[in-house]
């Protein structure tokens, strides 16, 4: 009879100790999602969708754009609702403004010297003779014919 007790304890003693360690491991478990990864997925979040670097841009018209294709992709064009055309393509527009404001802002002076150089390029390219490839081409042979007679 005392080793049926001492049995029967044993067995509530480890029914006891493995509850006790599965509530350990869901609590130390919830508590690392509630205070690491829900904050965390929640930054990353907020960051792709209100980071303008160009690159997130970029990243975020791709998504876009595989979202919309894997939408759309085994559905008839007559199936697939308008509104969400017209979302999906707001949000392509809206993101494709907001590159090309940002590549603009970042590398403005890049555009400005594209500017300035074109605009040097036409008004000398408008100034040079039609013959003037020939015409340089025989001075720098005198040049090196004269150059050779010294």
């Amino acid at each position: 009879m005392i080793v049926l007790v001492v049995f029967v304890i044993v067995i509530l003693l480890t029914f006891v100790s493995i509850g006790a360690l599965l509530s350990y491991l869901i609590h130390s478990f919830l508590f690392s999602i509630s205070t690491v990864w829900i904050p965390l997925s929640l930054t990353i979040i907020s960051k792709f969708l209100w980071n303008f670097s160009p690159l997130i841009i970029i990243i975020r018209l791709i998504t876009f754009i595989l979202c919309f294709w894997l939408f759309s992709y085994e559905n008839n064009p007559s199936n697939i609702n308008i509104l969400s055309l017209v979302v999906y393509s707001i949000l392509i527009a809206f993101n494709l403004i907001i590159l090309a404001i940002v590549i603009f802002i970042n590398y403005y002076h890049l555009f400005f010297f594209i500017f300035v150089l074109s605009l040097m390029i036409k008004h000398f390219y408008l100034q040079i003779p039609r013959n003037f490839l020939t015409q340089f081409q025989d001075q720098i042979n005198i040049f090196f014919c004269h150059s050779f007679n010294q």
